[in-house]
């Protein structure tokens, strides 16, 4: 590795900036989410970096503060022409910082696996990345419902008992705008599943995805699959310990493309796993 002698100058990114960031991401074809990053700036607008070297951006990481006690980390991208220099590190180092004693996590590439153990992060289980052309759509007597403002906030709450950590500044629009939907189902005892839906670089990407039983996840999955036009490609990510939902998938006709680790550093929040069947995203968990 060639280090080099000037400093790499270490920043805040804005929206604007971070288009930078989004352009390496979709070169990698990381599927990105049509206007992730404006959802994803509402959870930490302080949460995202780019590097300058000799006054051109040359490195991104994102460290997204969703509470007092949980970070996740994502978006830990340098330009090919850049590469092996030192420079991704260092942006590391300073920007991990932000985090402050609260754990972080991320889901991280399997060669990058043993630089991340060198900073204290530990393997919990491995993320799926599922994708392709759902060549049926399942049938299931789950009734579900649109989301809409009315039923926002008790969805959110639900969710943070899922997964561990409040997400309220992440899915206050997640679910709505142009290319985007979600649903949600319910039992006698309440919330029992609910799905987002998105459009992306390449398709549709569906996450979060939570259901308290298969039937229910079953029913949410063909309620995405309801607004996804016949040829649209199907991404999502789900965790490996969910098994029904990646049979699920095989199902459909969806194959497995890689997978990450999702790692953490310090006490990971208390969540619920049975109930995750699919990410919200890579980029901030």
């Amino acid at each position: 590795m060639t280090t080099l002698a000037s400093p790499l100058v270490i920043h805040h990114a804005t929206p604007l900036d971070w288009t930078r960031a989004q352009k390496w991401a979709q070169d990698e074809q990381w599927d990105l989410g049509k206007d992730d990053a404006r959802h994803f700036f509402a959870v930490d607008p302080k949460g995202f970096f780019l590097g300058d070297f000799e006054h051109q951006a040359v490195a991104a990481i994102s460290v997204a503060n969703f509470d007092s006690h949980y970070a996740h980390l994502g978006h830990y991208l340098v330009d090919p022409a850049w590469r092996g220099k030192g420079l991704g590190l260092q942006l590391w180092q300073a920007a991990i910082k932000h985090a402050g004693e609260r754990c972080i996590g991320l889901d991280g590439m399997p060669e990058q696996v043993n630089n991340y153990q060198r900073s204290g992060f530990v393997t919990h289980y491995r993320t799926l990345r599922i994708s392709g052309h759902p060549q049926l759509r399942p049938k299931s007597e789950t009734v579900y419902f649109p989301v809409d403002a009315g039923m926002l906030t008790q969805l959110i709450e639900w969710d943070s008992t899922i997964v561990g950590y409040s997400r309220s500044q992440l899915l206050s629009n997640w679910f709505s705008g142009a290319g985007r939907w979600g649903f949600w189902s319910q039992d006698d005892r309440g919330i029992n599943g609910m799905i987002g839906i998105r459009q992306s670089d390449a398709g549709y990407r569906i996450g979060p995805l939570h259901a308290a039983n298969p039937e229910v996840m079953t029913g949410l999955v063909a309620a995405a699959l309801s607004v996804i036009p016949p040829t649209g490609c199907v991404t999502l990510d789900v965790p490996d310990y969910a098994e029904e939902m990646v049979q699920l998938c095989q199902d459909l006709g969806l194959q497995v493309l890689f997978h990450t680790h999702r790692m953490y550093r310090g006490t990971p929040p208390q969540s619920e796993p049975g109930l995750i069947k699919a990410l919200a995203s890579l980029e901030l968990g």
